[in-house]
């Protein structure tokens, strides 16, 4: 199976709120190449530590957001939103996979939304994510309830935190 398909179902298991990412993660991994466990555990963890500035930038791409049912392509989404931003992957490559992966889903209406999304945030992203900075949520990626226990207990040191 390819990294990028394994990590994406991982994912939309923890999305559609029906696993964690570590009982989720394993059984994807068993499916995987040995070789490619380490990247595909990268992009599980990866896009999940990254995922609340990962979400924003794919809801200024997205022209409307994703059904509950397409959980996997919007896991999909933000795993190759990852791989453009947050790995060395080229973006060929990672644009190109991602996409493909969309026909294993049994989704192919996806393939064009997807290159679409993908091909934006390569022109796009760095300026969007740039807009961004100024929320510490997503400038972290630490969330919010996260953040108000910090400056409570913390207030001069909490950003250092």
């Amino acid at each position: 199976m390819n990294p990028r398909l394994a990590a994406a179902r991982a994912l939309a298991a923890v999305l559609s709120g029906k696993a964690s990412l570590n009982s989720s993660l394993p059984t994807q991994l068993d499916k995987v190449d040995e070789r490619d466990r380490g990247l595909t555990q990268d992009l599980a963890f990866g896009t999940a530590r990254w995922q609340p500035r990962l979400d924003l930038l794919a809801a200024q791409l997205l022209q409307k957001p994703f059904k509950a049912a397409d959980a996997d392509v919007q896991a999909l989404l933000l795993v190759g939103l990852y791989q453009l931003f947050y790995t060395r992957i080229p973006a060929h490559a990672a644009i190109g996979e991602t996409v493909g992966c969309a026909d294993k889903l049994k989704k192919p209406w996806a393939k064009g939304l997807l290159n679409a999304v993908l091909r934006r945030a390569q022109r796009e992203g760095e300026e969007l994510l740039a807009g961004m900075e100024r929320d510490p949520v997503v400038r972290t990626a630490h969330p919010r309830w996260l953040q108000k226990q910090l400056k409570a207990f913390w207030p001069e040191q909490w950003e250092a935190i």
